[in-house]
This record gives C-alpha cells, sequence and structure tokens, in this order.
C-alpha cells in the first residue's frame, strides 16, 4: 500500500509509475477524483471504498460519541463546549468522524496493492505515525503561515465588531418578556411583510403582542437593515441580541482567545488507536481561526441583555446542539437561572448528525435547554435515546405548514425533475456532477436545480458555464417547485421529506467518500437510492413509470412514515411552547 498526498501527486510525482495501480481517494473534494480520473491515474483502477466506508461509519458512530463524551467530562469548560472537537462533527467540511473513518479504512487496506490519495494532513501525518507504510507529503504545514493565520482572523475580527453599529431596539425596559431567537435572511421580507421562516405561525400569531420579544440571528448580515425597518414598520418588539456587546467586550474575547490552554502531551487513543493527532490539530485549528472569540461576544450579549433590564421568563430557539446554542444556554443559566429555555427543533434530526447526540455521560454536564420540542413522535423517540426524556417533547412542524395544504400536482408536468442542492459547497459540487451526466442528453428531462439558501454558491461556475438546454438555475420557494415537479431529488435536507408530503417521489443522491445524512433513512419502506449517473437515469425512468397501484402503494406507507414525523399546526402545540409557566402569558 502507497498513501500519497493529493498535492504531491499532482506536483511531484512520476506518472507512469503509478499508473497501473488500483486506488481511491479521501476527502471531501469530489472533484479531485475526476482530476485524478482523467489525467495522472488509470480511470477503471478506482476501487469504489463506499460500502466499507459506510460500514465503518456504523460500527463506530455510537462508540465515537461514547469517546468524544468521555472527553467532555474530563474538560467540561466554557471553553471545550465551544471547541469543534466536543461539537463531534456538522455538515460541512471534513469531521473529525469522518477522519477517524478514513483512517480506520486505511487500516484495513494496508496488506494490498494499491494506492490510497490523501489531501488532509493530519490525517497523513497520523497514517506516518502509526502504520508501516510508504507515505508520500508534498509540504508539511508551515509554522510561518501559522503565524499569518493567527494574526489574520484576529485583524479580521477586530474589524467586523469592534466597529459594528448596533441597530436601535424596539422594547420596554423593565417589562417581561417571552424570547424567541431565530434565523433571518432575505426570506423573511420577502412578502412585503415580516415573517419567520421556521416558527411559521407560532410567529405571526404572536408577533404583535406586547409581551413577545424577537430576538434575529441574521444569517447574512447585509439584510439586517430591510428586517429592522420591517419589524418597525409592523410594530414588532425586537432586541439584537447578537450584536449587544460593547468594544471592550470584543477586547476582551480577543484576550480571552489568544492562549492555545492544552496540555500538549495528553493521548487520546480511541478503539486501540492513537487518534492524538486528530485531537490536537482540530483544537489548533479552532485556536487558529480564533474560534473562541465568538462566543464570548455571546456571552458577553448575554451579559448586557441582563444589565439592560431586559427580563425574560422563557426563551425559544432553534434547536440543532451546535455550540452555540451551548454557549447560550452556558451565558443564560449564569445570568438568567430563573429563566426556562425551550429548544425547538425545527427540522429533522439526521442519523449521522452527531453534533445532535451527546452520549450518557455528557448529558447532564452539557449546556442544553430545559426543554426540547420536536415536529412529531419519530424525532421525540429518536432523541430520547439521547437526552433525559422528559425533557423531550412533541410539538409540530411550523417550517413545513404548507405541507399540510392541500396540493395538486400538474399532469402535464411529467418530465419535470425538481434537484435540491446540499448546503455543503464540495457534496454541491459531486451532485452537479451526477446530475449533469444523467440527464444532459436527455432532452425528454426538464432538470430544475434548486441551491440551498443557506449557502448558496455560483452554480454556473460550478457547471463551468456549460449549463445544457433542459437544465435551469431556479430561484422559487420549495413550495412553488414542488407542485410543478414529478421527481426530487435530493441529498442531506428535509426537502426530501416536503416532497414525500407532496406525493412527489424522491430520489436521494450518495456520496462516495463524503459523510451521507439522508433523513430517509428512518423510512423501513422502498428507498430510492443512487450512487453513480447510470444508477440516477434508471431509477428515474422506472419511477417515472410506475404503475398507478404500485405508486399509490408506495405512497400510503409514506403517508404512515410522514404521520410520526411531521404533527399538523395546532394551537395547542404554540401554547405549549409559548405559555407561561405559572400561568396563561398571553
Amino acid at each position: 500500500m502507497i498513501v500519497i498526498d493529493y498535492l504531491f501527486l499532482v506536483n511531484k510525482s512520476s506518472k507512469e509509475s503509478l499508473y497501473q495501480k488500483k486506488w481511491f481517494y479521501l476527502g471531501t473534494d469530489y472533484k479531485k477524483i475526476k482530476v485524478l480520473q482523467n489525467s495522472f491515474l488509470k480511470a477503471d483502477g478506482y476501487v469504489d471504498v463506499f460500502h466499507e466506508l459506510k460500514s465503518i461509519q456504523e460500527e463506530y458512530k455510537q462508540e465515537f460519541i461514547d469517546f468524544i463524551g468521555s472527553l467532555s467530562v474530563k474538560y467540561d469548560s466554557f471553553q471545550w463546549w465551544a471547541s469543534s472537537v466536543s461539537e463531534k462533527g456538522m455538515f460541512e467540511g471534513q469531521p473529525l468522524f469522518m477522519e477517524f473513518c478514513y483512517f480506520k479504512l486505511i487500516k484495513q487496506y494496508m496488506n494490498q496493492d494499491v494506492l490510497i490519495v490523501l489531501d488532509n494532513l493530519t490525517l497523513l501525518e497520523a497514517v506516518q505515525q502509526n502504520y508501516n507504510v510508504k507515505t508520500y507529503i508534498y509540504q508539511k504545514s508551515s509554522y510561518i503561515a501559522e503565524i499569518i493565520g493567527y494574526f489574520k482572523s484576529r485583524a479580521k475580527f477586530f474589524i467586523m465588531h469592534f466597529f459594528r453599529k448596533k441597530a436601535p431596539d424596539c422594547y420596554i425596559s423593565g417589562k417581561k418578556y417571552i424570547g424567541l431567537i431565530s434565523w433571518v435572511d432575505d426570506r423573511n421580507t420577502e412578502s412585503g411583510d415580516f415573517e419567520d421562516s421556521y416558527f411559521g405561525k407560532l410567529f405571526s400569531s404572536k408577533k404583535n403582542n406586547d409581551e413577545f420579544l424577537y430576538l434575529p440571528n441574521f444569517i447574512f448580515r447585509k439584510y439586517k437593515d430591510e428586517a429592522f425597518a420591517a419589524l418597525r414598520k409592523e410594530s414588532i418588539n425586537y432586541f439584537s441580541l447578537f450584536d449587544n456587546f460593547t468594544k471592550l467586550d470584543v477586547l476582551k474575547a480577543l484576550f480571552l482567545s489568544m492562549g492555545f490552554n492544552f496540555d500538549k502531551n495528553e493521548k487520546f487513543i480511541f478503539d486501540g488507536e492513537n487518534v492524538s493527532l486528530f485531537i490536537k490539530q482540530k483544537l489548533k485549528d479552532d485556536w487558529l481561526a480564533n474560534r473562541l472569540s465568538k462566543y464570548y461576544l455571546l456571552y458577553f450579549a448575554v451579559k448586557c441583555l441582563k444589565q439592560k433590564g431586559v427580563f425574560l421568563d422563557k426563551v425559544v430557539y432553534l434547536f440543532e446542539n451546535q455550540p452555540w446554542e451551548k454557549i447560550l444556554c452556558y451565558s443564560f443559566k449564569e445570568f438568567y437561572p430563573e429563566v426556562e429555555l425551550i429548544g425547538f427543533m425545527h427540522s429533522v434530526t439526521l442519523p449521522y448528525l452527531l453534533s445532535l447526540y451527546p452520549s450518557q455521560n455528557e448529558r447532564e454536564i452539557m449546556p442544553q435547554p430545559d426543554k426540547i420540542f420536536t415536529t412529531g413522535q419519530l424525532f421525540s423517540e429518536e432523541l430520547r435515546k439521547y437526552y433525559d426524556k422528559t425533557k423531550i417533547e412533541d410539538a409540530c412542524a411550523f417550517r413545513y405548514e404548507y405541507c399540510f395544504e392541500n396540493k395538486v400536482i400538474s399532469k402535464n408536468k411529467k418530465n419535470v425533475i425538481l434537484v435540491a442542492l446540499a448546503s455543503d459547497v464540495e457534496k454541491k459540487a459531486e451532485m452537479i456532477d451526477k446530475i449533469y451526466y444523467a440527464y444532459k442528453d436527455k432532452k425528454e428531462y426538464r432538470v430544475l436545480i434548486k441551491d440551498h439558501p443557506a449557502n448558496p454558491a455560483n452554480l454556473e461556475s460550478i457547471f463551468n458555464n456549460e449549463l445544457p438546454d433542459n437544465f435551469e438555475i431556479v430561484n422559487q420557494p420549495i413550495s412553488e417547485l414542488l407542485s410543478s415537479s414529478s421527481l426530487v431529488i435530493n441529498a442531506d435536507s428535509t426537502v426530501g421529506f416536503e416532497a414525500l408530503k407532496f406525493r412527489v417521489p424522491v430520489i436521494e443522491i450518495l456520496f462516495n467518500v463524503n459523510s451521507n445524512m439522508s433523513p430517509i433513512d428512518y423510512f423501513q419502506g422502498k428507498k430510492y437510492k443512487c450512487l453513480t449517473p447510470n444508477e440516477i437515469l434508471d431509477t428515474t425512468n422506472t419511477i417515472l413509470n410506475m404503475p398507478h397501484d404500485e405508486k399509490n402503494k408506495y405512497f400510503l406507507e409514506v403517508d404512515s412514515f410522514l404521520e410520526s414525523c411531521f404533527n399538523p399546526i395546532k394551537d395547542e402545540y404554540i401554547a405549549k411552547i409559548c405559555n407561561k409557566r405559572q400561568k396563561e402569558y398571553f
């Protein structure tokens, strides 16, 4: 076995000496597989490790959760809960869990004549340190580059926050409110009125109540002024919590995050493997990127909220168990110990979104809300496996209210295929590549490409400005697009669930070497999952030519499944979330 750095292969290696080898790539950049196939390695020598990697993920998922949980018990602190290691892994980039899975997969190929291409320097060094194999590294990390990165990240943080102007707030000092924290972007003002994309009817029914306080968290700050103007126009109480810090707070946040407070001699063992390099590099990356400063600012923001005389009975926020939420809970427990924190899981659980899942030994110490409401029974049951069962309750799918309205799919749209792209840019590129080769010559299909609103990309550049005639990039709301689509292609998002609610069949795209987080895995019935362009095209033809009786049977199973996922919107759920603890609040 030879393990080689992608950059070494591209820049230094003798192409001829490696051309005849079997090979595979481990990393998140799907484009590199295409480059290797087309320019440097034998295309038909590519080894598909998808199923082996998936098997490793399944085997080690719980063990990894427990491993990080043991570290949480040992290092329980503000700094720990803000770290990417305690986070376990999110949607984007190369999470720690995937690095461990790659490490395990490499070990399985130790005695085989195969070339493994990596682009993760930490993984390369770990292989070099632990396994007796040939390893070629193009360039080790540069101390000078790290120092430059350290100061650059802090300069950027200082400029972004020290000179930030806080918008005037609209609230009455000394009055007790129920606070609602929600994500805000351009969608909130699209209709002309201010609407909330995540809380839906809960927000619209309470927004003009004088005991309600909106606490916007901006996805894109460029929409801030427009959003505040709309809130003022509708006389909605609001407070800009995430800008609620002083210039001195910015300096303190920078000062407190200057040092690298971690024992460099600490050794970490996971399943008998020395994984110290992975853990320490993640912590070092956090430090170099100045990750901790933004969490100190959130801590100071909650402190300032208290100092300004904003009284709260309850705070409701969107629950995904991300680090910022843990710091939010940590801060409120310190400055507002009497406030009840409510986490509303507006979306779905994902089997491999490990950040959602605490281990049994960390669930008591992890900063978390007092109650967690989900969209339905299935997700409540899933969370009860990991959290105190008494704090998990069913609510409803506010975000998906439109799915409960009667929709009729137009019969003349038979061959319209809607592709809902993932948020992660590398997964986006892989989806586009597979869709392109599946449909580019199939003019009978009209392919609509809808980008993820939380992380839009320049899709024309991903297509290399070669968008096929039957492809179209669209920006309409998903609710409009679903009503005129006959098939949805999806990955790592809830659009698949929304499509099934519309009785539109769904194909889930699988990623070759990236993490697959599809929520459709919970469905015990027939699932359509495709790894290659040929599989996508064949499955498309199968679905669109499915006999009527077979299609009805399929959707009967789907309907039963979705009933367990999404409860319809009812006033009783709004009351459960928004009522004051002792008496009716509104």
